[in-house]
C-alpha cells in the first residue's frame, strides 16, 4: 500500500510539473479561482464539487496529451 500511495504522489507532483511548466496553475487545494479540476477518479469529493460548480473535469491523461501535443510543435 505505501508502495502505491508513493507512486500515486510522484505522478501528481509530474502532472503538476507540467501544468506550470505549460505556464498553467497548478493546486492541490480546490478554491474559487480553480477553472479546471484533473481528477484521477469520478466520485471524489473534489470531483463531486467541482460538479455541482459546473467546473471542467479532465483526467490526468488529458494533461500527458496536451503535453506531448506542445512538445512537437
Amino acid at each position: 500500500m505505501l508502495v502505491l500511495m508513493l507512486v500515486l504522489m510522484l505522478v501528481q507532483e509530474e502532472i503538476h510539473e507540467r501544468i506550470q511548466w505549460m505556464l498553467g496553475e497548478a493546486s492541490k487545494d480546490f478554491h474559487d479561482r480553480v477553472s479546471h479540476l484533473v481528477a484521477g477518479e469520478v466520485g471524489s469529493r473534489k470531483y463531486v464539487v467541482a460538479a455541482q460548480l459546473g467546473k471542467v473535469i479532465m483526467t490526468p491523461e488529458w494533461v500527458d496529451t496536451v503535453w506531448d501535443s506542445a512538445r512537437l510543435t
